[in-house]
């Protein structure tokens, strides 16, 4: 991570989650401590909790980016509350297979508790399994591509030998987890206008502040880093239309 102070480097866990920053001399940076599903604990050097980093440091928990705004964890496919344990939105692989209202005799206890496994991260043990694109664990990626390989490989003249052909690739896909981005922080800027003589528009019916800031994100596929310009907009003095 390249910041003004210079170039920082990651020291992860086993599960890739970022526990410390240090320079090129050695000396640390930041510590970072995690609840077990990654609610994130800033430490200073002279050990001080921090209410952000100091640095602007974004990843953190599995070598996944940190939203500082919404306290989310960015999961490429969908993002991450760290106080439920649980993704915010629906499993993107999941969703199309499940049965509405406890349909293909399925009671709707049943149903409901399909519809829970939906929105769980790492399978309810984030000890133990990861998740880099936030959609299936591990394990679970595992599971469906042995099915995959042995349904696809059923008719061949050699299945065993097909399949094991098959699985090569698909566990070193399944393991694969992008290494985070090195990423040089863009000033963003801030822009007030006053009315008059600016325009006012939704939400706010006054004076109102513009601001932009630059978010590094990451293609679960490609592992390519960019950067996205997110704008908000700040009434003054609160009023709102």
């Amino acid at each position: 991570m390249v910041t003004s102070a210079g170039t920082q480097y990651y020291h992860q866990s086993r599960i890739y989650s970022v526990m410390a920053l240090s320079n090129q001399s050695g000396q640390l940076a930041e510590r970072y401590g995690y609840t077990p599903y990654g609610k994130r604990r800033v430490v200073s050097p002279g050990g001080v909790t921090l209410a952000a980093s100091a640095v602007g440091n974004q990843v953190g928990f599995t070598g996944r980016y940190h939203d500082g705004e919404t306290q989310l964890t960015y999961f490429r496919a969908r993002y991450q509350d760290a106080e439920l344990g649980r993704f915010v939105g629906r499993d993107p692989i999941g969703m199309g297979d499940f049965p509405a209202q406890g349909g293909s005799g399925r009671s709707p206890t049943v149903a409901v508790l399909a519809l829970a496994s939906r929105y769980r991260y790492g399978g309810n043990s984030p000890a133990n399994a990861r998740d880099p694109f936030g959609l299936e664990t591990e394990q679970e990626c595992l599971q469906r591509s042995e099915k995959d390989c042995r349904d696809g490989c059923a008719r061949a003249c050699i299945p065993a030998a097909c399949e094991a052909l098959c699985m090569g690739p698909m566990r070193t896909e399944c393991k694969k987890a992008c290494s985070p981005c090195v990423w040089v922080p863009q000033a963003g800027y801030s822009r007030y206008d006053a009315v008059p003589p600016s325009r006012p528009h939704f939400p706010c019916p006054g004076d109102h502040i513009h601001y932009s800031s630059f978010v590094v994100r990451q293609d679960p596929k490609t592992c390519q880093c960019f950067e996205n310009q997110e704008e908000r907009v700040e009434c003054v003095g609160g009023s709102k239309s």
